[in-house]
């Protein structure tokens, strides 16, 4: 396949059918095993990736209490940042991306609600891709048991928000991530979000290009309403982000304010 021999990880709340258990970091779903894999995953086994385990994350996805450091759950206690062993590497992916930080595998597949793939992305000094809703499947079944017996056959990503949800890829390059979301998106009749989407045929691959893509491009800066809310020494690493993507032959045009940003 495409993806032949490639190391993955799963976030635990990834139901994979394997000797593994999928319980969203917490002990109650200890002992769980579901009975097939969720699509994400079957989709990067027939691409020839190995799946060699499931990262620790934020118990329930950061739903577990509005008071909690990110990167901890019952069942995996404290992850930790590769790069500082003393803070928490964001969440609620917190695993999938301190795996790929740490040059365990290529890529990890973490889940987004409001953030959870993007923000340990940022952490971690990671490309973190959260897909468009209804691009990447999250049907199947968690559980065969009372508990979750109303998602069996129906759910293999744990349910956060119906509308929000979606998988998606954490990898140390732009290229490693775009290789993951072509190994994982397209039409899953388990969940109906998925069959309305217009992804491009043959993949998001064929659009890597060099920088030389960005001549002509128009980047809008909404300062007031996001940039200007930054530490001055971020708007400083910022603010040398434009002057390459200019350099580039791109042009920003500033105050592209959001409507109603007050």
């Amino acid at each position: 396949g495409p993806l032949h021999g490639i190391p993955f990880l799963v976030k635990d709340n990834i139901g994979t059918k394997d000797k593994m258990e999928t319980t969203a970091g917490s002990w109650m779903l200890l002992g769980s095993v579901i009975p097939r894999d969720a699509h994400v995953v079957h989709l990067l086994r027939e691409a020839g990736t190995l799946l060699i385990g499931h990262a620790t994350l934020s118990e329930w996805a950061d739903m577990r209490s509005n008071y909690y450091s990110e990167g901890y759950s019952a069942r995996g206690e404290q992850c930790r940042s590769p790069y500082n062993l003393t803070t928490n590497p964001g969440g609620s992916s917190s695993g999938s991306a301190a795996a790929v930080a740490g040059n365990l595998v290529t890529f990890a597949l973490g889940t987004e609600t409001d953030g959870s793939v993007i923000n340990p992305a940022e952490r971690n000094a990671l490309v973190g891709i959260k897909p468009t809703e209804g691009l990447t499947s999250r049907a199947g079944s968690v559980k065969k048991g009372p508990l979750f017996e109303r998602f069996a056959d129906k759910y293999r990503v744990i349910p956060e928000s119906h509308n929000q949800d979606t998988v998606g890829c954490l990898a140390r390059s732009v290229r490693d991530a775009t290789y993951c979301l072509d190994g994982i998106y397209g039409p899953d009749p388990l969940d109906n979000d998925t069959l309305v989407q217009q992804a491009p045929v043959g993949g998001f691959a064929q659009f890597l290009s060099t920088q030389d893509a960005l001549k002509g491009a128009v980047f809008g800066l909404p300062w007031l309403s996001f940039w200007q809310l930054a530490p001055s020494n971020q708007q400083q690493q910022l603010l040398s982000l434009l002057s390459l993507i200019e350099a580039a032959g791109a042009t920003i045009i500033n105050g592209t304010e959001l409507p109603y940003w007050q």
